[in-house]
């Protein structure tokens, strides 16, 4: 991907974010959107070269689409000044757990997890952390995991979710409302080759929230 190119486009966006200007940029959108949808198609061949399940994901899955949702905002701008990829079984729109890109001028990071769970299964995550506190310790505290991604971050409560006490080892994991860790990432090391680096190191994170939220 020519990150210089796409980062550019979002930088000038940021500063002309209406209709006009866009639709004037239209061609030069789409030369962007392809550079992001090529990246994204062979990313995805290789995170399934680490697991399978993520086979049938296409870019269209990923990608997240460029118009904002200004209906509720008081930010009326159209157009998101950044793009995204998400790869998560069952595509971007999905609940489960996955690999995050955040593309942006001054702005780039890597993601990985959950973000604000319905109640159910954030119900089932949190009981899946209190029954196999051991395992999602030695996740979170292997060495190179928490030298790469650091702490677990996440909005989270102040008191102990209801039905749990403080004094439980995992409480303040428990306490969490989203669950995620995050490497600022320079545009220049973003590669495939090291985002599936990452991806290895994160791999065992991701699917032990996923095994949380399966169906019974």
């Amino acid at each position: 991907m020519n990150i210089e190119f796409v980062l550019s486009f979002y930088n000038e966006l940021d500063h002309h974010n209406n209709k006009a200007w866009f639709e004037s940029q239209k061609p030069r959108y789409e030369l962007v959107k392809k550079e992001i949808q090529v990246f994204c198609q062979y990313f995805l061949s290789e995170l399934t070269k680490l697991d399978s399940n993520y086979q049938y994901l296409l870019p269209k899955d990923c990608v997240f689409r460029i118009n904002r949702d200004v209906r509720f905002s008081k930010n009326k701008a159209p157009y998101k000044n950044n793009t995204g990829i998400y790869a998560a079984i069952g595509g971007k729109k999905s609940e489960n757990a996955g690999f995050y890109l955040h593309l942006q001028p001054d702005n780039c990071f890597f993601a990985m997890g959950m973000y604000e769970l319905e109640p159910k299964n954030l119900a089932k995550v949190r009981q899946e952390i209190d029954y196999n506190y051991e395992n999602f310790s030695g996740i979170l505290n292997q060495k190179s995991f928490k030298t790469t991604f650091g702490e677990l971050k996440g909005e989270k409560l102040v008191n102990p979710p209801k039905g749990y006490e403080k004094e439980n080892a995992a409480i303040e994991w428990i306490k969490h409302k989203s669950f995620i860790v995050t490497q600022v990432i320079d545009y220049k090391e973003i590669t495939i080759q090291n985002l599936i680096e990452k991806c290895k190191l994160g791999l065992p994170f991701v699917n032990f929230l996923n095994q949380a939220i399966k169906e019974d």
